[in-house]
Parts: C-alpha cells; sequence; structure tokens
C-alpha cells in the first residue's frame, strides 16, 4: 500500500514540475507506458469505468487484488493490456478478481461487451479530435493511475 501511496506522491509532484519543463506529463489521455519526465520513466492510465459491464474476450491473465487500482495498475505494467474487468464485489477472501484484457471495447465485437452484475469493465479513456472539437467516448467516471 506504501508503494501505491508513493507512487500518487510521485505522479502529483512529477505532473506539477511537468508544467514547468519541455516534457508534460498528459494524464487527460488514454495510455502511456515508459515516457520521460525528468529523466524517469514513467507509465500512466486513464481507465473509464463501464459498471456492470464484462469484456468477453481475450484474458491475458487473471488474478486476485485487493481493490480495482491495484488490478488497473497491473495492466498498466503489462504491456500487451489494454483493458481490464474487476470484480464488482469481493470474494469470500475479501480479494476482488481481475481479468487483463488484450482488447478494449473498441476494438473487440461489439456483442462482446455484456452486462455482469459481477463485473466491472475498464477501457481506457479514448478522445477523438474532429475540428476544433474534443469529444471522449468513454463513462464520465474515470481513474488515472501511474506505475512507477
Amino acid at each position: 500500500m506504501l508503494q501505491y501511496y508513493l507512487c500518487f506522491v510521485l505522479f502529483l509532484l512529477s505532473a506539477a514540475r511537468a508544467n514547468q519543463i519541455e516534457h508534460k506529463l498528459d494524464g487527460s489521455r488514454g495510455l502511456k507506458r515508459g515516457v520521460q519526465v525528468q529523466g524517469n520513466r514513467v507509465s500512466y492510465g486513464n481507465f473509464a469505468v463501464n459498471k456492470f459491464q464484462r469484456l468477453l474476450g481475450s484474458v491475458g491473465s487473471s488474478s486476485v487484488v485487493s481493490n480495482y487500482r491495484e488490478c488497473a495498475l497491473s495492466c498498466v505494467n503489462t504491456p500487451p493490456c489494454s483493458s481490464f474487468n474487476v470484480a464488482s464485489s469481493p470474494g469470500s477472501d475479501g480479494k476482488y478478481r481481475c481479468e487483463l484484457l488484450n482488447e478494449d471495447k473498441y476494438s473487440a465485437n461489439p456483442e462482446q461487451l455484456v452486462s455482469s452484475q459481477n463485473y466491472h469493465h475498464y477501457s481506457i479513456k479514448v478522445f477523438l479530435q474532429h475540428s476544433s472539437t474534443i469529444t471522449h467516448f468513454a463513462a464520465p467516471k474515470s481513474i488515472l493511475l501511474l506505475a512507477c
């Protein structure tokens, strides 16, 4: 847990200083791995939740985690991962099932995103820039995670 806290603090400090130097950390967009910020390599993901939905398809790996943030951090740190499913409630051991997926709801067949009382699906926030308008196609609630 201390590791996650330190990572978050590093993100806040990096993001604040990034505005003062030429390298900018843009946490509002997608998934980035190995970005150089102040001589450090960082990875981050901006995920949007689709509550009570599950993406069926290519599960890269499955594990149990303490919370959804831990699942998101696993996705950020696992290069083939582009989205994840996490259990909507813990099992009898207090842990949540985490499924790292090698595709997201935009690259999968539309029929693969199904209603599920047992899972929430997290996809990378996707932005479409058309003319001078930017529209994001993800659910409004999102999380930003940084991996050190």
